[in-house]
């Protein structure tokens, strides 16, 4: 952990006038060559910086070594770098581990677009390309992942955008943003919200309560108690209101009234016959919902596929999602039948075709039809991107 630096006061001398007139004799240049230096915050981070003795390294999907543990850190490969820490300076390896960004950085994060965002030890936060090269936003708070084109900005608690060459395209004059999202962001000023395109116009003028970017052409939205859809001209779907709303997804969308939750069509015609406690989309054309404190499944016409009696279900990915079932996991069929009975401690999603999943005996990696391809015996792993997954040695 690092230590908070002391501050350490100097007091000034006072010298009274007399006495600047009785020693006028004395010397009264200093010699400053003996002087230290002030040390630099790089030099400030490293007084006292520990890596940890447990390694990070890369396994393949048969469970070899493809790069070897020698990092004090990494994430997962993302368009084709990830980003590593060796002896606590951050830089990016490719998939074969060779050195692609020197290792210069206090913090850095994975790629998107094309681009990364990285602080440096000064605090200056940055962009970098996968060639290496750095643009830096003068006098940025702090910095976002690029979407759309576009990496949100924090200054003066104010939110901007800026381009891939870090030059300012939106100016930091919203109290709140978020990131871009197909095109549109959703962005707060004066206490409402709207929604803005990539060059910084408004799509839908800030008059919300709670407003989504665009999904299948119609905008979840909110306003003094009361919530609906419009269209992409602004203008309002229907007379229907609720007290909230989801986005759309496969042409369906979660809203609440009456104090339950169902499920609508773009129509804003009702599926669902009864209510449920909560709602959201899982992907695979299904929607996690709750009774009496238990979760199930509905498909698109709004009919339970599952009974509601599981603890908890992950979202679908790969076509499969975990369950909790009285304390075991398993998987779920995205048609809602079991893929895995619940039998692990743990489960995590599946990804590249294999799934962490927690054994009596520790962690190891399954596939859709519940096989350990390989027995990992490490202290640590991570999910596979790209081929390989991040492990840390015992």
């Amino acid at each position: 952990m690092k230590r908070a630096q002391p501050h350490i006061h100097i007091p000034c001398g006072v010298i009274l006038t007399l006495l600047l007139t009785v020693l006028a004799g004395c010397r009264t240049d200093i010699d400053t060559s003996e002087q230290p230096e002030k040390a630099s915050p790089e030099e400030i981070y490293f007084d006292d910086y520990e890596g940890p003795a447990s390694k990070w390294g890369f396994l393949d999907q048969d469970g070899n070594v493809a790069i070897r543990p020698k990092y004090d850190q990494v994430s997962a490969h993302s368009e084709g770098l990830a980003a590593a820490n060796l002896g606590g300076r951050w830089g990016y390896i490719n998939l074969k581990g060779e050195v692609v960004i020197n290792f210069a950085f206090l913090a850095a994060w994975p790629f998107s677009e094309g681009m990364a965002r990285v602080t440096r030890f000064d605090g200056t936060h940055c962009l970098v390309d996968t060639a290496g090269k750095i643009h830096c936003i003068a006098g940025a708070d702090a910095l976002y992942d690029m979407r759309s084109g576009r990496a949100r900005f924090e200054r003066d608690a104010q939110f901007g955008y800026v381009d891939r060459h870090g030059s300012v395209r939106i100016d930091p004059a919203f109290e709140g943003a978020d990131n871009f999202v197909d095109g549109y962001a959703r962005v707060r000023t004066n206490g409402l919200e709207g929604l803005i395109d990539t060059t910084g116009q408004f799509l839908i003028d800030p008059a919300y309560d709670r407003i989504y970017p665009p999904a299948e052409q119609l905008i979840a939205a909110c306003r003094d108690g009361s919530c609906y859809y419009l269209g992409m001209d602004g203008k309002r779907i229907g007379d229907a209101t609720f007290s909230s709303v989801r986005p759309f997804n496969a042409g369906r969308a979660a809203v609440q009234y009456d104090g339950s939750w169902h499920l609508i069509d773009q129509t804003m015609r009702r599926l669902t016959q009864e209510g449920f406690e909560y709602m959201r989309y899982a992907g695979s054309g299904n929607w996690v919902v709750v009774r009496n404190g238990k979760h199930g499944l509905i498909d698109t016409s709004g009919v339970l596929i599952t009974e509601c009696r599981y603890d908890q279900i992950n979202d679908f990915s790969e076509g499969l999602a975990a369950y909790n079932l009285e304390g075991l996991c398993g998987y779920l069929h995205a048609d809602g039948s079991v893929a895995l009975p619940p039998q692990y401690g743990l489960a995590w999603d599946f990804s590249e075709g294999l799934a962490r999943a927690a054994f009596r005996n520790g962690i190891a990696y399954i596939t859709p039809d519940g096989s350990v391809p390989f027995i990992p015996d490490y202290f640590e792993l991570r999910d596979f991107s790209q081929g390989l997954a991040p492990f840390q040695e015992d």
